[in-house]
């Protein structure tokens, strides 16, 4: 029910005059919940999903974009791909990268340096100097870029790892929350308790 809620909510707001939307064209997975019924979202809930590439100006007014009405079992799943589709955004925070402003600076400083150089003649031994200072501090600028990113990737790798365990669990809790269900219907059917 809240998911249905969240859609029909981004469909009216995509219906209003002057709204305007980022990207013109959007990702949505369809799902099928272990109940059977469909469900779109905006992160893929499993290997299975199919990928669907919306134009997000092209949502019909008056059309709900899901059901909604809601199965019985499907709010749980839905929840489940919320909490997913949340750990995953949050994930994608992470990827943070530094700046590369000071590294542009230090090789336009460079540049100007090497230029000079190249056009004197007799070019001072301090000239010199300086562009290996800047090649020093260059090579240092660049090695701490590179281990920012590689911390900011590892950390977004430990995420959605989690983020992946996590809805895996969630998976296997809702596929024997259902298989249980079935069983007692199973046994009321058959004339049981």
């Amino acid at each position: 029910m809240r998911m249905s809620r969240c859609v029909l909510f981004v469909a009216i707001l995509v219906c209003q005059p002057g709204v305007r939307i980022a990207h013109a064209e959007k990702k949505v997975y369809k799902c099928t919940n272990a109940d059977g019924s469909l469900v779109f979202l905006p992160n893929p809930c499993s290997a299975s999903a199919q990928e669907l590439k919306v134009d997000a100006g092209s949502i019909p007014v008056g059309v709900p974009a899901t059901s909604t009405s809601s199965p019985p079992g499907s709010a749980a799943t839905t929840s489940s791909a919320l909490v997913d589709a949340k750990c995953r955004d949050e994930a994608e925070r992470l990827r943070v990268y530094p700046g590369e402003g000071n590294l542009q600076a230090l090789l336009q400083q460079q540049a100007g340096l090497v230029r000079a150089y190249a056009t004197e003649q007799t070019a001072p031994e301090a000239m010199k100097v300086r562009i290996g200072n800047l090649d020093v501090a260059i090579a240092a600028e660049e090695e701490r870029i590179a281990q920012a990113r590689s911390r900011i990737d590892r950390s977004y790798r430990d995420a959605i790892a989690k983020c992946d365990a996590r809805r895996d669990e969630s998976e296997r809790q809702a596929e024997a929350a259902r298989q249980a269900e079935q069983q007692e219907r199973k046994l009321k059917s058959d004339g049981g308790p």
